[in-house]
This record gives C-alpha cells, sequence and structure tokens, in this order.
C-alpha cells in the first residue's frame, strides 16, 4: 500500500478528534467573552466592521461577523467554533506526523501520531487560543500553516501542491501575522526530500509572491507597517530577544509562576531534564537501526525552533498565562516530538506509561489553567450584572475594572462594548483606568470634563462603591 492511500484512510480521525475537542473543552464552553472579545463581538461581530484599528486580519474579523450572523453574538458559539478549529488542527497534526512518519517508512507511525494528537488536544499552555474568543486568531494562523506544510509535505509535489500552499500562506496572513513563518517552516520538509530543488525553488517563489501581494494589500488599506502589530515585534533591544528564548523554552514545559525565584528553580530542574532525555534520543539513534528516525527528528527539531521566532519575538510570560497563545504553533512540533519520542520507546508498556504520564499531566494542568478562565468569567459576569443604571442624564465614569485574574483577562479592554452587548447605552459609560477620581478623563483619545449631573463609581472587588 502506498503512503499516499494509507493517509487517505485517516480521515475517520477528524470527527473522533472533534468531538473529543468538545468533551474537552465542554466546562469551559459557558463562560463569558474576555476583554478584547467584547469589541470582536461588537464591532465585528455585531457592526460589521475591524474590531481594532492598526492589525489587518480580515479573515479572523469575518469569522466574528459569520457567527454572529448564525448564531448570535452570544460567547457560547463562538467558543464551540475555537474549540472546532483545535479539533481540526489537532487532526492536521495526525495527518502531517503521518505523512512525515509514513515517507520515512516508520513502523506504527499511527500510533506515533495519537500521541501526538491527543497530547496537543489537552497540551495546558497555549489555552489563550480556545478560551479567550480573539485567541482564534493563532489557531487560524496555524490551521492554515498546517495546511501549506500538508502540501509541501506531499509524496509528489506538483503545481497543485504549490498553489495549495501558496493559498494557505494567503489566507493565513488574512487570519495572523504569525503564519509568515510558513514558508521557514516549509524549508525543513522540502530539503528532507530526495526530489531535487525544483520544486522547492517553485514552492519559494509561490511563498514570495503571496508576501509581496500581501504587503501590498497591507498598505493598499492604509495600514503602516511599521506602526502595526507586526512593526510593534521590532522595537525591543536585540538582547532582549536572546532573554526571551530561555523563557519561551521554559514556558513550553512548566506553568507560570507569580515568584520569580520559583520559576527559576523549576527552569533549572527542567534543563536537567531536558539534558537527560537530549542525551537519551543521542544514544537511542545512535545504537537503533531505525536510521530513518535521523531524518526526521531533525526536521521535526528544526520545525519547532523555528516557531520559537515568534514567541522569542513577541515574549511570553513567565509570571501569568498572558501571552500564551504564542505557544500554540510551536506547541503541535512540540507535541510531534513527543509523539516521535514516545514511539521510539522499544517496550510496550513503558511507551504506555510514559504516554499516560504525560497525558494525565497536561489534562491536570489544563483544568487548573482553565480554573483561571472560570474565575474570570465570573468576576466579568458579576461586574455586567451588577453595574448601575443610568440616570435621567449625564455619563457614568466606572473606575477600578480588573486588568485580567492570573492573566486571563477580564476588562483590560472592550469595557465600553460589553454594556452594548448586555443592551445598554454604552455610549454613556466611561472606563477610568485611574481608580482616583479627578475633574477631567481621558477616554480612548477623548477629554471627558466630569460634570455635577455625571455620576462616579468604583469596582472594589465585592461590588460597586459611588466614589465623593
Amino acid at each position: 500500500m502506498q503512503p499516499t492511500s494509507q493517509l487517505r484512510r485517516i480521515w475517520w480521525a477528524l470527527p473522533v478528534l472533534c468531538v473529543l475537542a468538545l468533551t474537552v473543552f465542554w466546562p469551559v464552553l459557558g463562560l463569558s467573552a474576555f476583554s478584547d472579545d467584547h469589541s470582536a463581538l461588537w464591532n465585528a461581530g455585531v457592526r460589521g466592521t475591524p474590531w481594532r484599528t492598526g492589525i489587518y486580519r480580515p479573515l479572523a474579523d469575518l469569522s466574528f461577523r459569520w457567527g454572529t450572523v448564525l448564531l448570535g453574538p452570544s460567547a457560547f458559539g463562538h467558543r464551540v467554533f475555537n474549540v472546532l478549529v483545535h479539533g481540526l488542527n489537532a487532526f492536521l497534526l495526525f495527518a502531517l506526523f503521518m505523512r512525515l512518519a509514513k515517507r520515512n517508512v516508520l513502523g506504527n507511525a499511527n500510533h506515533g501520531a495519537w500521541v501526538a494528537a491527543l497530547l496537543f488536544m489537552v497540551y495546558p499552555f497555549h489555552q489563550e487560543s480556545i478560551v479567550w474568543l480573539v485567541g482564534r486568531e493563532s489557531a487560524l494562523g496555524t490551521f492554515f500553516t498546517l495546511i501549506g506544510l500538508l502540501a509541501v509535505a506531499n509524496e509528489r509535489i506538483g503545481w497543485l501542491q504549490i498553489v495549495i500552499a501558496s493559498l494557505a500562506l494567503f489566507a493565513g496572513l488574512l487570519s495572523y501575522e504569525g503564519t509568515m513563518l510558513l514558508p521557514l517552516l516549509a524549508l525543513p520538509i522540502l530539503y528532507s526530500r530526495s526530489t531535487g530543488h525544483t520544486h522547492t525553488s517553485r514552492t519559494l517563489l509561490g511563498f514570495g509572491t503571496v508576501l509581496v501581494a500581501f504587503v501590498a494589500i497591507h498598505l493598499a488599506v492604509g495600514s503602516q507597517v511599521e506602526n502595526s502589530y507586526v512593526g510593534g515585534l521590532f522595537t525591543q533591544h536585540v538582547t532582549a530577544y536572546f532573554t526571551n528564548i530561555p523563557k519561551v523554552v521554559a514556558r513550553m514545559f512548566l506553568p507560570p509562576a507569580e515568584d520569580p525565584a520559583t520559576m527559576i528553580k523549576r527552569s533549572v530542574v527542567l534543563g536537567f531534564v531536558l539534558l537527560a532525555i537530549g542525551a537519551w534520543v543521542r544514544s537511542f539513534i545512535r545504537k537503533s537501526e531505525w536510521t530513518t528516525a535521523n531524518i526526521l527528528f531533525s526536521t521535526i527539531i528544526l520545525l519547532l525552533i523555528i516557531a520559537f521566532i515568534q514567541p522569542a519575538l513577541g515574549g511570553v510570560s513567565t509570571r501569568t498565562s498572558e501571552s500564551d497563545r504564542y505557544l500554540y504553533l510551536p506547541s503541535v512540533f512540540l507535541c510531534m516530538l513527543a509523539g516521535l519520542l514516545v514511539l521510539s520507546i522499544p517496550q510496550r508498556a513503558a511507551r504506555m506509561l510514559v504516554f499516560g504520564s504525560l497525558l494525565i499531566a497536561s489534562t491536570l494542568a489544563l483544568r487548573s489553567n482553565h480554573a483561571r478562565w472560570r474565575s474570570a468569567s465570573a468576576t466579568t459576569t458579576r461586574i455586567l450584572t451588577e453595574l448601575p443604571e443610568l440616570s435621567a442624564s449625564g455619563l457614568l465614569f466606572v473606575s477600578g475594572l480588573p486588568d485580567n485574574d492570573h492573566g486571563a483577562f477580564i476588562f483590560r479592554n472592550g469595557f465600553r462594548e460589553a454594556v452594548w452587548l448586555s443592551g445598554r447605552d454604552g455610549e454613556r459609560y466611561i472606563d477610568v483606568k485611574d481608580p482616583k477620581r479627578s475633574d477631567s478623563v481621558l477616554f480612548r483619545g477623548k477629554h471627558f470634563a466630569v460634570r455635577p449631573i455625571d455620576s462616579w463609581v468604583n469596582w472594589e472587588g465585592d461590588g460597586f462603591r459611588a466614589s465623593q
């Protein structure tokens, strides 16, 4: 049986993984919207306009518009969409593992693919991309990235595969700028092939054409690249990017810790564990007759290293789960590497023990992460429920709103849009970042004078209190 025909038989895994995703994330499907979610639901969803300025992601905006037209602006339907995208990505990971492994003629590749997909399903440190509604942008970017990688990993690369990969890059760029890594990610796969350099050069030409077209569109719609989200990634001093690397490596395996000393101690232990695993892998590859593993190990490790570029540029917090969306794409290749490592264990009992331990540990960490989002959701719901009604005239200034709960967003942004979504006149509610009352407030670029007819309340954790 040819590898291509074998791959055609894995489609049954798609509904299985999507149902599994809904099962795993069922406890958080009913949570509220968070922070920027309200802006996306109101602006892109209800009004049909981009939900923020300075970032050009029209496909992500359209996903909120279409979701709102079909299901309304409630967070539940939009979060189901996020979870299904996560299930699709788990399947694409499964398919990519199978395609790379089959090309290297590895036995039991199906087992390794399932290990990788299931670990990715419950991976605990990329939850922003799933639970946070606007976090879908990184998940959509990963979806199109995996489509492109599957195309270039095809047994035979022709014009069809090149067109698919190029279109995947274009669609991904319209969803999330992190998809720019696709051409780099394609290189290890292309150069691991034995078909020569003709298809490689044609594929890179297709990618280059798409990148030029995207930049032209980006500029044509009035977005300035230097002031955009991408431009902001290059504002740090060069040394900051190198210091970000160990943080990214640590957060790929460890939960955040408020105490920096605790995080350092955990990272030191992690370093010794990774060194031990690396020594074992090196010894195994040298002794084993499974020589095709060398190419596959090298390919996946290179993919993981390239995927580290975005979190290294953007930075990942070691104190909270904020910015964990940057870990979504790297987690794909980390889980593929884990699947390959588990597959390389000779004894079946040992394989099952290692896989079971990883699965249980990831699930427990996932539940701990979700607890923060549930707490943030309860706070968000309570604030909107207890928010005082407007007087007959005048504005209501609201101060003291919490930014996040250990990285799970609450009202960092989007308060006015949340008020609109709740059926009230958001134009008359002013979110004040400084809890100290003043006579003049700067809100979204406009100055508002606090008049006698206006009211001012402060959120104090257990309710609103009038501010004098």
